[in-house]
């Protein structure tokens, strides 16, 4: 997640991972819409320098039975 603020601190992927993690239970539109809130939240008044693309897909947990084993 290359998104910077102004002092050029970026948003990362551990905020990212964090942010998924506390939503969700959210549908995945609400996700979408929660995520892009808050990059923009955090980036404030510095334009983005690239074009934004998101995809959010969720499972119920009895399709990731066997997964990392």
């Amino acid at each position: 997640m290359g998104r910077t603020d102004e002092d050029e601190n970026e948003f990362g992927l551990k905020r990212l991972a964090q942010l998924g993690q506390d939503l969700r239970e959210k549908t995945p539109t609400e996700i979408v819409a929660a995520i892009d809130d808050e990059v923009r939240q955090f980036a404030g008044c510095c334009p983005s320098q690239d074009d934004r693309t998101m995809c959010v897909m969720k499972m119920g947990a009895d399709h990731l039975e066997g997964v990392g084993r």
